[in-house]
């Protein structure tokens, strides 16, 4: 122990004296450092670490029941939670929650706060420990006007007064009685979301969020999350949830039943794997396990070319292992003290890379899209990213450190104590090593700025796509009702039409809508509908996305009409019902034949409404997909109104859209706009993970294509170096400038050109895998695939051209006389 200790004083000191080439190596190793323990902080607050101020979340389970067509891991229905708490031989109790956002404050200044619809058990079931207390049972039945804040909400809105239990609060206008307080680091069962208040179920109704979803078997709108009993396994509890299933399909059938008409299922997972949305897994692993290779592939890089430092640094103390040697040193402690140097090397760079992490994640928090929900993740650095960290670090010390120990410790004593040792010989000896490593730098370059460029090319391609829509010179205003204010049934469509028709009258403005969803929201609405005289088969699917919009929606939105007419304003109530299909489900239901005045029913069969136009298909949910049967009901004619306007001009300057703004807010004092934003927003939502990935490999490209020119710089540098007396034979041989420029340009562009076929290797093999992520492009992108070389060979010629130059204008005499 006491000879491990003073082989690292010594490395330290030894790094100490050579400043240049420890920092290089530092902030080399931190670079990549740092890019890794970004990606596992992130995938440890995602994925990883456990719910805060939650008692024993091993013992946690989510209940999951089928959706009608669409997947088994479907929300649930709040009337069924009785019956899944019933199963109290597996599990300790069972409780309901639904995640919301609503309008929190006075209604001068309002503040969109997450919130949670909870049953009256939740706190029990989670093991949340509240200052105060939860809702009682008589609360729950009877919506009383009570609800739970976080710590953070009373801190910070109630100014974290003591005497908070009891005082009122305003959500959506409504006043509601604090009752209790949670813990500081319990932010609600929605990792991601931050919620600062929680209000029964049946209190929901009091803050215009609806009630009525309450008593429905048919309605899931409801997480459910339980509490194993003590002994009990999630495959004991899944075999138990299959009975109650089974008794709820015999017991309910229309409201339990697949679309193949078998019973519906329920799914039980443990909290640790449903952490996100089941949904959202498939991608969100997908986009995880890309960013780790990109990550590591990074830190090979970094490692690679501190390795080919330590080369370099090791042959010049050939003498000094050569005096150890014959002192008595032992080969393997020759080995040590250089593995001890890499392993404080690399611990210095983790704690750099961990510092400068935090940083990262801060930025990256900062630059976060603002969404209409709160969002609040926990990214701080715990044991885990530390620990891993540390893992990181011992294997970078082992990847930077092992070739040059073991070559060092390996050199001949004789041939070292005579210093005879072939210049050349070495030269070549250690420039074939270092090569290996740059040749490998330059692949993973040749890599990453392949599939840089194909993301790249990819949003570029999504952006440019026929969407079936016009982007262009066109906003999305988002209008909500001020806090505590609860409009007529009919008064949204009125405020919308008065809307629409008060902007169309603006300078610039050439048309003007509205809709229930913009488009490119990556999720839509979806109903059952009936079209008349076709009979249905078993186990189809006839639950279609539509849209409620308003009239000159098709032009608005730049949608092609391919037959028939658009809606208008005297497509109202009392006049014949219509409806717009899209091309889709005309060719589905009546192919090769007029679909204008057919007829289908969007209401569960009580109203029949003909087909008075058909549209080209467009991207309306998100982009990429497949033409799906769409359905535009027009909103002034069935109520069912939207508060997003659509608003296409001329131009649409920041200015006019603030002159928009104040315009609706004078002519609708009761309503708001909340948000404003070009269209072009709702394409940049829509790609966010093929930005995020596209960022991510073009900045990890640069650094790769940075780190591999570095690298190659060094290797002919240092080979020109240990070549000089050759190349002063060469000159006397009778040799030119020019041969020698030749000579070792040739020998790093043939590691470039190496490196380059490995590359395009591995990159055929990576792009192929990112295919589900690419819009628009096929993986093997030939512009990709010959501008990123011929990118990489143009950087390396000019690093490689320095020392080589250097190489050709020696003094052959002083070049003769080098030893």
């Amino acid at each position: 122990m006491h000879g491990l200790w003073q082989d690292i004083r010594y490395a330290t000191r030894k790094l100490l004296r050579q400043p240049g080439f420890t920092i290089a190596a530092l902030l080399t190793l931190a670079l990549g450092m740092s890019a890794n323990s970004v990606l596992f902080t992130i995938v440890n607050a995602l994925l990883l670490r456990p719910p805060a101020g939650v008692a024993a979340p091993d013992e946690l389970v989510r209940l999951y029941t089928a959706d009608y067509s669409s997947g088994q891991y479907g929300a649930s229905a709040y009337a069924d939670l009785n019956d899944f708490a019933g199963a109290a031989d597996v599990f300790a109790d069972v409780a309901a929650y639904q995640p919301s956002a609503t309008m929190a404050g006075d209604v001068a200044d309002p503040k969109r706060i997450g919130i949670e619809l909870v049953s009256p058990n939740y706190f029990d079931v989670l093991g949340v420990r509240l200052t105060g207390r939860q809702f009682s049972a008589n609360e729950a039945a009877t919506g009383a006007a009570v609800a739970v804040v976080s710590h953070d909400y009373w801190r910070v809105r109630m100014g974290a007064r003591p005497d908070a239990l009891g005082s009122s609060i305003l959500l959506n206008g409504r006043p509601l009685t604090v009752v209790g307080v949670g813990p500081a680091e319990f932010r609600g069962s929605v990792r991601g979301m931050s919620v600062d208040a929680w209000i029964p179920a049946s209190t929901g109704g009091t803050i215009g969020l609806g009630s009525e979803t309450l008593t429905s078997r048919g309605d899931r709108s409801y997480s459910m999350i339980g509490r194993l009993r003590p002994g009990v396994s999630v495959d004991a509890a899944q075999r138990r949830m299959n009975i109650v299933a089974a008794q709820l399909f015999q017991a309910y059938p229309a409201e339990w039943s697949h679309i193949s008409g078998a019973g519906r299922t329920l799914t039980v997972r443990p909290e640790s794997a449903s952490r996100i949305p089941m949904q959202l897994s498939k991608p969100v692993y997908g986009m995880t396990a890309l960013l780790a290779g990109i990550a590591a592939l990074v830190l090979l890089t970094c490692c690679a070319n501190v390795a080919g430092l330590m080369i370099a640094r090791a042959s010049a103390l050939v003498r000094e292992i050569g005096i150890r040697l014959s002192m008595g040193a032992s080969r393997g402690r020759i080995a040590r003290l250089l593995m001890v140097e890499s392993v404080v090397l690399s611990v210095a760079a983790a704690l750099i890379g961990l510092f400068t992490a935090t940083w990262i994640i801060d930025a990256l928090m900062l630059l976060a899209p603002r969404l209409p929900i709160p969002i609040s993740l926990d990214v701080s650095i715990d044991a885990r990213v530390i620990a891993f960290t540390g893992l990181i670090a011992l294997a970078t010390a082992a990847l930077v450190g092992a070739t040059p120990a073991i070559r060092a410790s390996r050199s001949d004593l004789t041939t070292v104590m005579k210093g005879a040792l072939s210049q050349v010989s070495v030269g070549r000896t250690r420039f074939s090593m270092r090569s290996v490593l740059v040749a490998a730098q330059v692949a993973a370059s040749v890599m990453l700025l392949v599939a840089a460029l194909v993301f790249t090319r990819s949003m570029r391609s999504a952006y440019n796509a026929d969407l079936g829509f016009d982007i262009h010179n066109t906003a999305v205003l988002d209008l909500a009702t001020e806090p505590g204010y609860e409009p007529a049934s009919d008064e949204g469509s009125r405020v919308a039409l008065a809307a629409v028709t008060a902007l169309a009258g603006m300078p610039g403005v050439t048309a003007a809508t509205w809709a229930n969803d913009p488009p490119l929201q990556l999720s839509g609405s979806r109903r059952s509908m009936i079209v008349e005289g076709y009979q249905r088969a078993k186990g189809e699917d006839m639950e279609f996305h539509f849209g409620i919009v308003g009239p000159d929606y098709l032009r608005t939105m730049g949608i092609p009409l391919r037959r028939g007419r658009d809606l208008a304003a005297s497509d109202r109530r009392g006049a014949p019902p219509v409806v717009i299909v899209n091309e889709a489900f005309a060719n589905r239901f009546w192919p090769g034949q007029n679909a204008i005045g057919r007829r289908i029913s969007v209401d569960g069969g009580e109203t029949m409404a003909s087909v008075v136009g058909v549209t080209a298909n467009a991207s309306l949910n998100s982009i990429g997909d497949e033409p799906r049967p769409y359905v535009y009901i027009p909103d002034l004619q069935f109520g069912w109104w939207g508060t997003t306007l659509v608003v296409r001009g001329d131009a649409l300057p920041a200015t006019t859209l603030n002159a928009m703004k104040e315009r609706l807010e004078t002519l609708t004092p009761r309503w708001k706009v909340e948000r404003v934003r070009p269209m072009s927003a709702q394409v940049a939502g829509a790609i966010l993970p093929q930005r995020i990935a596209g960022s991510v490999l073009t900045l990890f490209g640069g650094v790769a294509l940075l780190l591999a020119c570095i690298g190659l710089y060094g290797v002919i540098a240092y080979a020109v170096a240990q070549r000089t007396h050759e190349f002063g034979i060469r000159f006397a041989l009778g040799a030119t400038g020019r041969d020698i420029l030749t000579l070792m340009m040739g020998q790093g562009m043939r590691v470039v050109a190496i490196g380059t076929i490995i590359g395009i290797a591995l990159s055929l093999l990576a792009t192929t895998a990112m295919r589900p992520l690419l819009l628009g492009m096929q993986p093997l992108d030939p512009v990709s695939f010959l501008v990123a070389p011929v990118l990489l060979a143009a950087v390396a010629m000019m690093a490689s051209l320095l020392p080589a130059r250097r190489a050709s204008r020696l003094d052959p005499l002083e070049a003769l006389r080098s030893e």
